[in-house]
């Protein structure tokens, strides 16, 4: 095939922007193929290394993208192939490129709206400021193209303040509606796997609702920092973005089973932003997990920082 027919065909150079979308909707997909046993705690371990390299890659300028490959879907699954083995080929299991690519642009858009919805802030903060030193500047309101009332200039800033306000109502409405999941649909009419769609949705949309359901009303989180948060403060941070998680990846699970009671040991890679300072880091971690009366709960979190890690 001639270059130009591949240049014609190809997405790589333009949907590449979708990369960060494109890792986060696999690691979601590869992390309910694991809980429902269609791939192994290994296979998971081994796409979870590959895809934090590959972010690696990428964010460093190093990641190299191939016309051959068409897409940036393509791209990432044969370098991650490349990186890990057969473990890459399976993470496609149980979906297609239409439902990842329908997915990637979804979660593209809304990272995109929340962009705006913070630009939106930032100019409401500064109409705010520009306001506090002008109180006192009296200019001509008009209705009806007559001059009407005198009014502070700073209460015809407010005004605009006002209507910015109104437009991330509509775009937090063009969020709520944008914030669905095509994953799990497959080509077309979806697939014979027994995929937890409801799973990677609450991963994707960071669901507090499905985490509530998760979290022992007893619970505390101790984070690295030694601070302790129970229930309702850990999920009030959530909401409130005190903590924003883009990424939680766990890996060399070890378990320990007593009657009701299982002990998750492991290692936890986070990326996240706390109050506003993006951070990156990994940690071990121990998870308690109890059965009670309505299925699992998560009990306790003890996490500890990793020196020099």
């Amino acid at each position: 095939m001639s270059d130009l027919v591949k240049r014609y065909t190809a997405s790589v150079f333009f949907d590449q922007r979708l990369w960060s979308a494109d890792i986060r909707g696999s690691l979601a997909h590869a992390e309910m193929l694991a809980a429902q046993g269609i791939i192994s705690p290994d296979d998971l371990a081994s796409i979870e290394r590959g895809m934090a390299q590959i972010r690696q890659e990428i964010e460093s300028g190093q990641f190299t993208w191939q016309l051959d490959l068409e897409d940036v879907h393509l791209n990432i699954e044969a370098r991650l192939t490349q990186l890990v083995g057969d473990a890459g080929k399976r993470l496609h299991t149980g979906r297609s490129r239409n439902d990842q690519v329908a997915t990637d642009v979804r979660l593209w858009l809304r990272d995109e709206i929340d962009g705006l919805i913070e630009l939106l802030r930032e100019l409401q903060r500064a109409l705010l400021g520009v306001a506090e030193h002008n109180t006192e500047v009296i200019l001509p309101g008009f209705t009806h193209l007559q001059v009407a009332q005198p009014v502070s200039f700073a209460h015809h800033l407010l005004a605009y303040v006002e209507m910015f306000a109104r437009d991330e109502e509509r775009m937090r409405d063009v969020r709520r509606r944008t914030n669905r999941l095509p994953l799990g649909s497959a080509a077309l009419a979806g697939t014979t796997y027994p995929l937890d769609r409801e799973r990677v949705a609450a991963l994707l949309a960071k669901d507090t609702t499905a985490l509530n359901r998760l979290l022992d009303d007893e619970l505390v989180y101790v984070h690295s920092t030694g601070v302790a948060d129970s229930k309702q403060s850990y999920l009030e941070g959530l909401l409130t973005g005190v903590w924003d998680y883009h990424q939680l990846s766990l890996r060399d699970h070890r378990y320990v089973v007593h009657d009701q009671t299982v002990l998750v040991f492991c290692r936890m890679a986070i990326e996240i932003t706390v109050r506003g300072t993006f951070k990156s880091f990994e940690s071990n971690a121990l998870l308690v997990w109890m059965q009670r009366a309505e299925g699992w709960r998560l009990v306790a979190v003890q996490s500890s920082s990793i020196p020099n890690a």
